[in-house]
């Protein structure tokens, strides 16, 4: 999925690579997202769905493996 970003008319993209983890509750029907771009979580309202590519894939195992060395496992 890609979440979107505030943007203009510049080259910079307006959709950053996510994986939407579950709905806050809210009126506006924001869900809670996992930026591919920064590893944090952020809330998003604005999502578009899209197939998961390799890249996207890639970039879950090398966080998983990160976290990991993080907490000593």
């Amino acid at each position: 999925m890609n979440m979107h970003e505030q943007h203009n008319n510049s080259i910079i993209p307006s959709t950053l690579g996510a994986i939407a983890l579950c709905p806050t509750g809210n009126s506006q029907g924001s869900y809670y997202i996992l930026s591919l771009y920064t590893g944090k979580h952020v809330i998003r309202n604005k999502l578009t769905v899209s197939p998961m590519p390799a890249e996207i894939i890639s970039t879950i195992h090398q966080l998983a493996a990160a976290w990991k060395k993080y907490n000593g496992e």
